[in-house]
């Protein structure tokens, strides 16, 4: 929440750029202040965007990323087929922030004719527009379409693999999840991470044991999310041998341990009776100022 003094500045400045002639990329520069800065104010940037006489992509794009910021779902849609009725040729960076506007707001059949949109004008071949219709389709649990997008990839990078692995798991298709992993010629730490949580996700304790061993035995350094949710397993199964070697692989490898992770950490050595440990790790946490919550 900006202070009265902030708006003050904010709308003298936007004023003073109004009521000069000042070129179009200025113009375009105090656009992306207001629209996408944390010290920036959405009205401010619709006041600017209607005083000017030709809106370019560059213009919509900022715009449009800015509705998104401000939780202005519904808006994107509109500002994007205004744009489109206004003759503005969309170009790579204008789908991101309309494909993830029609996810939140659950819009299926707008965001399929968005993906027609993105193959018509030529951006099939975009990873950074196909990532996001791979996530978008996984999150409406249209799986077949996430694959379809996935396969015509030219080039599948990190992130497509783990959206749509991630997004195998999510719907309870582990085994389709493990073949796509397995699929992988060369498996990423976020790759390892996410079957792991794929199989913790679903109640595979053992399988998440064996994965991680596996990964262990490859060098590939787990992230505090999987470490987290491995250790929740090991709660469940009375499993402290197993807790205490990823409480000890996380300090060993640097692993940053956030209040999620601490909190489970300590949630281990409370119901497994080792009171010791407790007491030490729960004084550690005190001095690192993470609020404990154990059950």
């Amino acid at each position: 929440m900006k202070s009265t003094y902030e708006n003050i500045v904010i709308h003298t400045i936007i004023e003073s750029c109004l009521h000069t002639l000042i070129g179009h990329d200025a113009m375009g520069r105090v656009i992306k202040f207001c629209a996408t800065s944390k010290f920036g104010e959405l009205s401010y940037t619709l006041k600017v965007f209607d005083s000017l006489p030709n809106l370019d992509t560059f213009i919509y794009n900022t715009v449009l990323r800015g509705h998104l910021q401000s939780i202005l779902h519904g808006n994107v849609l509109v500002l994007y087929i205004y744009m489109l009725e206004s003759f503005i040729m969309p170009n790579k960076f204008t789908f991101p922030p309309v494909i993830r506007a029609w996810c939140i707001d659950f819009a299926v059949e707008e965001g399929k004719q968005v993906h027609a949109h993105v193959l018509k004008l030529g951006f099939g071949s975009d990873s950074f527009c196909q990532n996001n219709l791979i996530h978008v389709y996984v999150n409406f649990n249209c799986l077949e379409d996430a694959k379809r997008v996935f396969d015509n990839l030219d080039k599948k990078d990190d992130v497509s693999w783990t959206t749509l692995v991630s997004g195998y798991s999510q719907w309870g298709y582990v085994d389709e999840a493990f073949g796509l992993f397995e699929s992988m010629a060369i498996k990423n730490s976020a790759a390892w991470n996410a079957m792991i949580a794929a199989y913790v996700q679903n109640n595979m304790f053992h399988e998440a044991f064996d994965l991680s061993d596996r990964m262990s035995k490859k060098n590939v350094v787990m992230d505090n999310f999987v470490a987290a949710s491995m250790l929740a397993v090991c709660t469940r199964l009375g499993a402290l041998d197993k807790g205490e070697w990823i409480h000890e692989y996380v300090k060993k490898c640097g692993i940053e341990v956030d209040s999620k992770l601490a909190t489970t950490i300590i949630d281990m050595y409370c119901k497994c009776g080792f009171l010791t440990r407790l007491l030490r790790c729960s004084m550690d946490c005190q001095v690192k100022g993470f609020p404990l919550g154990i059950a």
